[in-house]
């Protein structure tokens, strides 16, 4: 029992407080002993409190976690590059990550590291390369085309439009596509709600995740003081500061860079160009904010309501 204790204070009282060669990193109090700063986290908007530390405490930040767990928040280009890139054998993921994605994805890309890694992702490669991606975007229209029915549909002939929650169809016809396109697989999301790989999908995107990827997306040193507001202009005139690879990390990068990136890009490009096509949108409700929720990817917690009318043709 007396060594048991012995090993507690040593992991929650000893190391991270007075032996941890991280101990001197700037961060937020240790705050509770046994849970850190998880409460925090957990308990906050998604991303919030990071960003909040990087303000106070700078580009570099140790989050200290459960059981004594540290963490650390890296916001500069060329720290990110020397971890994503160049020695990126030299910061594998995380355990507990890699169990936790192999328990949703199972064993891939996203779960091996080192030498395997490198020719699991030279066999895929060839498959996401931009012929082949752009060989394909005819199989996106099928999907596009039914949900623009069926938002034409809901709409009716009326001129003030209604309000439809965009998110949920944004992540039918983003499943259908995919399945599609990468399994050959039919799942018809949009009409048949109940399929059991769309329902599924739906509860596989509740499952929490990290929220630090929105931190380096939104850090004022890179993108000014408005640098948490949604201003798409911004695009036209990027700051000097600006790194294409690390001011912006929604795909990650290196050689553990989602393989998909090209393929959600053109994908993105295909639905918005079909919905602005046929479709004006605008707020549900004067002072409108999403709130990010976490997921496998940041969502808004509220399905993303919005007013939707039929474009007006002259």
């Amino acid at each position: 029992l007396a060594y048991i204790i012995c090993l507690i204070l040593h992991r929650l009282v000893i190391w991270p407080f007075f032996l941890s060669p991280l101990r001197k990193v700037p961060g937020p109090p240790v705050g509770n002993l046994i849970l850190g700063q998880s409460r925090v986290i957990i308990t906050s908007e998604t991303g919030i409190p990071q960003r909040e530390w990087v303000k106070k405490y700078g580009p570099v930040v140790r989050i200290v976690g459960p059981v004594g767990v540290e963490r650390l928040i890296f916001m500069k280009p060329d720290t990110l590059h020397q971890i994503l890139v160049k020695d990126w054998l030299q910061y594998p993921r995380p355990g507990y990550l890699r169990n936790i994605l192999g328990t949703v994805t199972g064993y891939g890309l996203l779960t091996v590291t080192g030498d395997e890694h490198k020719q699991m992702r030279k066999a895929m490669n060839p498959a996401f390369s931009i012929p082949n991606l752009m060989a394909q975007t005819h199989m996106y229209w099928e999907s596009i085309e039914g949900l623009v029915s069926i938002l034409k549909d809901q709409l009716g002939t009326g001129s003030d439009g209604r309000v439809v929650h965009v998110y949920d169809w944004m992540s039918k016809v983003t499943l259908d596509i995919i399945c599609e396109t990468a399994f050959g697989y039919k799942t018809d999301s949009l009409h048949n709600p109940h399929n059991e790989l769309a329902v599924a999908y739906e509860k596989l995107i509740a499952l929490q995740s990290g929220a630090s990827i929105r931190v380096v997306n939104t850090w004022k040193v890179t993108w000014g003081e408005d640098a948490e507001e949604f201003r798409p202009s911004r695009w036209l005139n990027l700051p000097p500061d600006y790194h294409p690879s690390f001011s912006m990390l929604s795909f990650i990068a290196g050689p553990h860079a989602c393989i998909g990136k090209t393929m959600s890009i053109i994908e993105m490009k295909a639905v918005l160009a079909g919905l602005i096509t046929n479709f004006e949108f605008e707020p549900a409700f004067e002072g409108q904010k999403a709130k990010p929720a976490a997921a496998i990817t940041i969502k808004p917690t509220d399905g993303m309501p919005l007013r939707v009318r039929r474009v007006r043709r002259s």
